[in-house]
Parts: structure tokens; C-alpha cells; sequence
């Protein structure tokens, strides 16, 4: 799922050149997602929370619970407002309004919590602590650990 037709369009031509049968794109929005109820076992959503201001964070992350399966996992991204490297490089090519919402661990988890998913494990990329990772990986699940 995408909200750019051109980039659906690119990774249909992906999915044709590399021949992945098993591979369905479609333009979307993360708020309204083109799934049944309790129908996703694994929903991945990579470098776009970023792009999602905070107020608008728990209808995505609503709409992620109402999609998943019971004990279905949400790996999601995002830019970690304590990394030093992040703060300074977006402010000096002034992409603040770019990156609106670049936030912490401990915002992320409790905006998941929230959201009724389980926080279960995290990960610093590239490889580091995940309090000063420019960017962070979490696993959260649907129901209770």
C-alpha cells in the first residue's frame, strides 16, 4: 500500500521484472486500509510514521489494530528525536516540516500502548543502542503478550 500512484506504479514494475506471483500493490491510505477486520497476520509500515504529526498517530495506529489478527505483529520505523546526527541534519536542509514527528522510544511505546498493542522488542539501526540509534525498529503485538 502506497499514497503515491507513481511509486505503485513503480513497484508494479518491480513485482513484474522480478516475477513475485504472491506480490499485490495498491495506492492506499494508512488510515483507511483496504483490509477485513482481523485479516493481517504481520503488517510492516517503514519509513512513513514520520511523515504522520502526532495528532493524527493513534488513528493510523487504530486502524493497524483493527487490521491485524489477534497476536499479529506491527513492525514499524521511525527517526529518533535523540539522535544527535537526525535533529542536526534535518534541521540544517530545514526539513522539519519534511520530517514532522521525529520522536523517542518512549513515545513510540506509549502511543502504542495506547493503541492496545504490546510492545515486545526494539532495535537501534544501524546496529546500536536504541535510545541514540538514528533510526529504530519496533515489534509490537495485538492483545496481550
Amino acid at each position: 500500500i502506497d499514497f503515491s500512484a507513481s511509486m505503485c506504479a513503480q513497484v508494479q514494475r518491480k513485482i513484474r521484472s522480478e516475477r513475485l506471483p504472491n506480490v499485490a500493490v495498491s495506492q492506499g491510505d494508512i488510515d483507511t486500509l483496504p483490509f477485513a477486520n482481523d485479516s493481517v497476520d504481520v503488517l510492516l509500515c517503514i519509513d512513513t510514521l514520520h511523515h504522520v504529526p502526532d495528532e493524527s498517530i493513534s488513528a493510523s495506529l487504530q486502524e493497524f489494530q483493527r487490521v491485524l489478527r489477534v497476536g499479529g505483529l506491527l513492525l514499524i520505523d521511525f527517526k529518533n528525536k535523540r539522535n544527535p546526527y537526525v535533529s542536526y541534519s534535518h534541521k540544517k536542509r530545514n526539513r522539519i516540516t519534511y520530517y514532522r514527528t521525529n520522536r523517542t522510544l518512549r513515545q513510540v511505546n506509549v502511543q502504542l500502548e495506547k493503541a492496545g498493542f504490546s510492545y515486545m522488542q526494539c532495535q537501534g539501526v544501524p546496529c546500536a543502542p536504541a535510545a541514540l540509534a538514528p533510526y529504530v525498529v519496533v515489534v509490537g503485538k495485538k492483545g496481550k503478550n
